[in-house]
C-alpha cells in the first residue's frame, strides 16, 4: 500500500516538473522513464531513463540527482532495489549494472548479458538476477549470490525456439 502510494506520489511529481541543467535538483525532468524502484521505505528511489541517465534520491524524491553510472546515457529498461536500498540492479540493452550504495554509483556487469529486459533483487541485495530475452541459446538467466559483485552466466533453458521475459525473487 506505502508503495503504491509513492509511485502514484512520484508519477504525480513527474507531471509537475521542468528541465533542470545540473547534478542535484529538487524534482525530476520531463522524460520517457522506464522504470522506478524504491526500498521499503519510500526513502531511497531509483528511476531509469531510455536513453538518458538513471537518476536517485534518498529523501523520499524530495531532491534527485544523476548517478556517475559508466554509461551516463543509455537504453535502461529496468530497475530493482532491496529493502533498504543500499542494493540496486538496472539493465540496458548492453548491459547490466549494480550499485551498492544507494544508487549513487554503478559497476557496469557487461557480461552479464545484452537485451535484458528484466532484473530481480532480494530484499538483503544479497541475491540478484538479471533475465535476457535474446534467443541465443542457454543465454537467459544471470545470477549472484554475492551482492552483485560477480554473475554466474547463461543458466536456463537451451532452446533458440523461446526466451524469457520476466523474473522475481
Amino acid at each position: 500500500m506505502m508503495l503504491t502510494i509513492i509511485f502514484v506520489c512520484l508519477f504525480a511529481l513527474l507531471s509537475l516538473v521542468e528541465r533542470v541543467q545540473c547534478q542535484t535538483q529538487t524534482s525530476l525532468p520531463a522524460a520517457s522513464y522506464q522504470a522506478v524502484s524504491s526500498d521499503s521505505s519510500g526513502t531511497h528511489l531509483t528511476a531509469v531513463v531510455y536513453n538518458g541517465p538513471i537518476y536517485y534520491s534518498n529523501n523520499s524524491g524530495v531532491s534527485w540527482a544523476v548517478s556517475d553510472a559508466p554509461t551516463p546515457t543509455a537504453t535502461y529498461e529496468a530497475v530493482a532495489t532491496s529493502s533498504t536500498g543500499q542494493y540496486v540492479i538496472i539493465n540496458s540493452q548492453s548491459a547490466t549494472y549494480v550499485s551498492s550504495d544507494y544508487a549513487q554509483h554503478f559497476t557496469n556487469m557487461t557480461a552479464v548479458g545484452g537485451l535484458s529486459n528484466t532484473v530481480a533483487v532480494s530484499s538483503t541485495g544479497q541475491y540478484m538476477v538479471a533475465v535476457s530475452s535474446s534467443l541465443s541459446p542457454n543465454n537467459c538467466l544471470s545470477y549472484s549470490n554475492d551482492y552483485g559483485a560477480s554473475f554466474t552466466l547463461n543458466l536456463g533453458p537451451s532452446t533458440t525456439s523461446d526466451f524469457c521475459v520476466g523474473v522475481t525473487i
